[in-house]
C-alpha cells in the first residue's frame, strides 16, 4: 500500500504512455527529459477499514491507451465519483461493485478519446450524470470517429448531463469536487480539486495538463502551448507545493516537485 497525502491506495505498476508533443519547445534540455513512458496502474485494491480520516482512491490503467481512470470515494458514506472512464472501465466498475460503493457522478477532465472510451459503459452501469467542460464538447462528439483513426471501435457517447460552471461544487459523501478550467492541452480541460467539504482540497486530478516531469501535448485540435503553460502557472501552481497531482498518464507527483524540476516549467 502507498499513501499520497490524504489518499490511500494499493497499487501495482504497468506501462503507460503520454508524450509531451508541443508546438513550441522550451529548450533542448527539456526535450531530452520528456517522459516517453510513464508507469502507473492499479490491478487490485481493497477499502482499508480503519482509515476514517482519508478519502479512498483507486486507479487503474488498461490498454491500448493506458490512461489512468480513478474512483474517489468517501470512507464514511462510500459515495464516490468516477473520473475519466476509459479502457479500464470494466476493472473499476468491478472495484465499485466489490467494495459496495455508490458512484454519484462521472467527471471528465477533458474529452480526448483515451479519456472517454469507457463513458458509455460507465453511464449504462451506474446511471449517473456525466460532467464535462462545454469547450470540449466537439471532441466528445467525435469520439467514435477519432477512435476509428486508431483502428478502434468506440461506443457512441451518451449525452452530457451537466457542463462545469465557474465556482461549481459537486458533492459526494463528506467530500466535494471543485472544477477549475485549465485549457491548453485542449480547450475544455479542467483540474478537479477534491477534498473534505469546507476544507481546501489538496488532491488535483489534472487530466493531461501536467505530468511528472512533463506537460500535455498541444499539437492536437484546440491545443496551444502558451495557454497550457499559463494554466499550469496560474491555476495549478496556486494550489501550493504540497498539493498532490494525479495525472491522466503516469505516476502521481506534487506541485512543488513540478515547479522545481519540470524542465518545461523551469526553463527561462
Amino acid at each position: 500500500m502507498t499513501s499520497a497525502g490524504a489518499a490511500f491506495r494499493i497499487s501495482a505498476s504497468a506501462a503507460s504512455e503520454e508524450r509531451a508533443n508541443t508546438t513550441e519547445t522550451p529548450s533542448g534540455f527539456a526535450v531530452a527529459l520528456i517522459f516517453d513512458v510513464n508507469i502507473r496502474s492499479s490491478t487490485t485494491a481493497r477499502i482499508m477499514v480503519g482509515y476514517h480520516s482519508a478519502m479512498l482512491l483507486e486507479s487503474q490503467a488498461s490498454g491500448p491507451f493506458m490512461k489512468n481512470g480513478f474512483i474517489v470515494s468517501c470512507e464514511r458514506t462510500r459515495e464516490a465519483v468516477y473520473i475519466d472512464p476509459g479502457d479500464e472501465v470494466r476493472g473499476l466498475l468491478s472495484f465499485v461493485e466489490t467494495n459496495a460503493l455508490t458512484v454519484r457522478h462521472i467527471l471528465l477532465t477533458h474529452a480526448h478519446v483515451d479519456h472517454v472510451t469507457g463513458v458509455a459503459a460507465a453511464k449504462r452501469a451506474l446511471g449517473v450524470p456525466v460532467h464535462l467542460h462545454r469547450d470540449d464538447l466537439f471532441l466528445y462528439e467525435r469520439a467514435v470517429e477519432t477512435g476509428a483513426l486508431f483502428g478502434l471501435r468506440v461506443e457512441p457517447q451518451p449525452p452530457i448531463d451537466s457542463y462545469y460552471t465557474p465556482g461549481e461544487v459537486i458533492a459526494f459523501g463528506d467530500y466535494e469536487v471543485r472544477p477549475h478550467h485549465t485549457p491548453g492541452h485542449c480547450p475544455g480541460g479542467v483540474c478537479l480539486q477534491i477534498g473534505k467539504q469546507r476544507e481546501e482540497g489538496r488532491d488535483l486530478f489534472v487530466g493531461d495538463t501536467l505530468f511528472a516531469g512533463s506537460i500535455g501535448r498541444t499539437d492536437l485540435p484546440g491545443g496551444d502551448y502558451q495557454t497550457l503553460v499559463a494554466s499550469i502557472r496560474t491555476v495549478l501552481f496556486a494550489f501550493g507545493d504540497d498539493a498532490i497531482v494525479h495525472p491522466g498518464h503516469g505516476p502521481d507527483t506534487t506541485i512543488g516537485r513540478e515547479r522545481q524540476t519540470n524542465p518545461f516549467l523551469t526553463a527561462t
